[in-house]
């Protein structure tokens, strides 16, 4: 996965943003275009699943089991429709806010996962960020 030397997630730099265009509406954009609805590769068990949460700071446990109605997959599920209100053509898509790993979530943890690599430990700063501007938090 390519990585990108921004400024900021409204693309400050002298790079535009290669995901410009996309929608800011409906839910994030599938980018591996996989049949089942998500990144497979990335995603091939709960483990990776629980394993990536923690790296974007959502301190899940580590295991086996599917994330269903757990607080912290609320918790980011929350923080991406908030970057997608700020950043919307970084942020694609929103997302239900169930506790549900399921593909949009997954999607969504793609793209969260492009702009922490884009943009290194920068996902809960831009969390931050927007929340204290909209006084979320």
């Amino acid at each position: 996965m390519a990585t990108h030397n921004y400024r900021s997630m409204r693309g400050a730099s002298s790079q535009r943003s290669p995901y410009r265009g996309m929608p800011s509406s409906g839910f994030p954009p599938n980018r591996s275009g996989m049949a089942a609805g998500y990144n497979t590769a990335l995603w091939p068990n709960s483990y990776a699943v629980r394993k990536q949460l923690r790296e974007l700071g959502y301190m899940v446990p580590l295991g086996n089991s599917p994330l269903v109605n757990d607080t912290k997959v609320r918790s980011f599920q929350k923080d991406y429709n908030l970057l997608n209100g700020h950043y919307s053509q970084e942020v694609p898509g929103r997302l239900t806010v169930d506790g549900v790993a399921g593909k949009h979530t997954l999607n969504a943890m793609e793209w969260a996962m492009l702009a922490d690599q884009s943009w290194p430990n920068y996902w809960g700063w831009y969390v931050d960020r927007a929340s204290r501007s909209r006084g979320a938090r």
